[in-house]
């Protein structure tokens, strides 16, 4: 099996202690206990985490490949905007989740339900999910299926928007922040 962990050090460290520790982590989830060997450093310094990752992740050789990348960690980021997005995607991510598991024909009086797909008549008793017990496909109407895709568009879109506040609040207090390597080590488990 294989295993990929990121690990993140102070960048306060030497190199040298950075790499052994990362080493000594990758010998130690390693299934023979072989460490990685040298870890590449890139000279990127990325504005966050994620960028380190997608970074380091572009910078992939593959095959056991561990790479480090610095990147700047913020202090707790706040603010209205991003306090009121996080609510308004909560709200909508709670609204869709339970739409999407609620059974849509659990309380239909009819003895038989036709799926729109294959056009068998299931008997409601059977019906325990949204699918199709013959052709395995989703038996909800139409409607039902678009508002589930309407949600998930808004929460996408949400999601965007507070990608952007977050880095604008990055942008704004690039001074607090605190230079730290993310590690990606790679192993044999």
């Amino acid at each position: 099996m294989h295993g990929i962990d990121y690990l993140v050090y102070d960048s306060k460290e030497s190199w040298e202690k950075i790499q052994a520790k990362a080493r000594k982590t990758c010998a130690s989830r390693s299934e023979y206990g072989h460490d990685s060997g040298d870890i590449r450093k890139l000279s990127y310094v990325a504005k966050n985490y994620e960028e380190a990752e997608e970074y380091i992740k572009s910078q992939d050789r593959d095959w056991y490949d561990c790479l480090a990348c610095q990147f700047y960690e913020y202090p707790n980021l706040k603010s209205k905007t991003l306090e009121t997005i996080d609510l308004k995607i909560k709200e909508l991510n709670t609204k869709y989740y339970d739409m999407d598991r609620k059974i849509h024909y659990a309380n239909v009086k009819a003895s038989f339900v036709s799926c729109p797909s294959c056009n068998s008549k299931i008997n409601k008793d059977f019906i325990k999910w949204n699918n199709c017990p013959i052709c395995r496909k989703d038996m909800r109407p139409k409607t039902t299926l678009d508002n589930l895709a309407k949600l998930k568009e808004k929460i996408t879109e949400l999601a965007k928007l507070r990608k952007n506040e977050e880095r604008k609040l990055q942008d704004k207090n690039i001074k607090k922040a605190k230079l730290k390597w993310l590690v990606k080590i790679e192993y044999h488990c």
